[in-house]
């Protein structure tokens, strides 16, 4: 009896996932564990993994340091988790307060309306031109300057 969930598709490779829907599931599962490991273990480590250690100066990758060490003898391993940890924390925390902030705009320019959403409107589609505009004046080339600049017209 052949299992109903190991499907040959077109290429003739196996598909254990039923349709499209059932791989973003696992895929994003898969990520969140991930970013969620890493984090965890960026908050949590002893400095001491990551700690300065002239005497472990340039090891190549081994069991002991899985990524190698550096100039000053710290482990990249660990290093990038730390690291990887930091940018998390201070990406959801930005997250966050950018939320806050377009909450109180929204909820203010709900309450106010007219002039002041009128106001707020303005500003963020300027600021979106500028940005556009500063990216249009660091290409080199002509066309790379109309793609980026069309946009912001619209």
């Amino acid at each position: 009896m052949v299992n109903s969930h190991l499907r040959v598709s077109r290429k003739g490779r196996f598909n254990i996932f039923p349709n499209t829907r059932a791989k973003i599931i696992f895929y994003v599962a898969i990520s969140t564990a991930y970013l969620l490991v890493v984090f965890i273990l960026g908050v949590t480590m002893n400095s001491n993994k990551y700690a300065v250690d002239y005497s472990a100066k340039f090891i190549s990758p081994c069991l002991q340091h899985l990524f190698g060490t550096d100039f000053m003898g710290r482990d990249m391993f660990w290093r990038c988790i730390k690291g990887l940890s930091n940018s998390i924390l201070i990406g959801i925390l930005a997250s966050i307060v950018s939320s806050f902030i377009a909450l109180v705009f929204g909820v203010s320019c709900a309450i106010i309306g007219g002039k002041y959403d009128k106001l707020i409107s303005y500003s963020s589609s300027s600021s979106y031109t500028l940005a556009c505009t500063y990216k249009a004046c660091s290409c080199r080339s002509t066309s790379g300057s109309i793609i980026s600049i069309c946009p912001s017209s619209l």
